[in-house]
């Protein structure tokens, strides 16, 4: 059931080679700048002086203003100068932003992509382990969704996607990680959930995709979901040992007749439990 997805990566050297310049640091920036412009002002100051000594002069007029001069004249350049970065920081942090949520997110769906679940479900199930929850992990493929593409086209099939991927937001709570993991196969993890509360949520996700059909390019589009369920009781499981039981349990629902949500065996709960 599992299939190889590749995201486009806006630039991940980038992004790791932004974050070393700290360029977002306001405080840093302006304690630099102020810094910088002490540094002017004394070196301009010496700068004076030692033009004057060199000439014989070390007093008068001349030489007051010339030390007001060498004071006031980096204070004026420092003013615009400050405004300039800070634009420019403001800019640049806001180009990272988005940079870095498009490196995040599925560009159709808006949830996260593959590469970001993992992330994240790795430190749920760290978290999970350390403070000793349950965590349980939903494998969901939308059933026979080359058919919706071959039938109705892929812009509507992709319209399918992108309101199961809005039924998962609001099915779920905002704790849950979800993911689309390949093609029309999406990942949710599910933190402090055991097996019960796991099958639970994948049935209200069950139900939710095939009660209302979708309305897209004109169409009413009706579709199913078969979901692999898989738990961690005491942290043993990683999250790739999830993903693979849980999509084990995904093909047993594809094999007794799709729209259905099967457990994995190898999870930890108390009874079986498929519908």
């Amino acid at each position: 059931m599992m299939e190889q997805f590749t995201i486009q990566d806006p630039g991940p050297f980038f992004l790791s080679n932004f974050k070393k310049f700290r360029l977002t640091d306001h405080k840093s920036v302006v304690k630099a700048t102020v810094l910088l412009v002490l540094c002017v002002i004394v070196l301009t100051n010496l700068g004076v002086e030692l033009i004057f000594c060199l000439n014989g002069f070390s007093n008068g007029e001349v030489y007051r203003i010339a030390h007001t001069a060498a004071t006031v004249m980096p204070l004026l350049i420092a003013f615009p100068t400050i405004y300039f970065i800070f634009r420019l920081l403001w800019k640049l942090n806001e180009s990272h932003l988005i940079i870095k949520a498009l490196s995040r997110t599925d560009g159709l769906t808006n949830v996260s992509n593959r590469r970001y679940f993992e992330e994240l479900g790795a430190r749920g199930i760290s978290l999970a382990k350390r403070i000793g929850n349950p965590v349980s992990l939903l494998m969901l493929d939308l059933d026979h969704f080359k058919s919706i593409n071959d039938r109705h086209g892929h812009t509507a099939g992709d319209g399918v996607l992108v309101a199961f991927a809005e039924r998962l937001r609001q099915t779920l709570r905002i704790t849950d990680i979800v993911g689309r993991y390949g093609g029309e196969e999406f990942v949710v993890l599910l933190p402090a959930s055991d097996s019960s509360q796991a099958f639970e949520a994948a049935q209200r996700i069950r139900l939710a995709a095939c009660e209302t059909p979708v309305l897209t390019e004109g169409q009413r589009i009706r579709f199913t979901v078969s979901i692999g369920v898989m738990t961690s009781l005491n942290g043993s499981y990683d999250l790739h040992s999830l993903i693979k039981c849980a999509d084990k349990a995904l093909f047993q629902a594809k094999g007794k007749g799709r729209n259905r949500v099967e457990v994995s065996e190898e999870g930890g709960r108390e009874t079986p439990l498929t519908y």
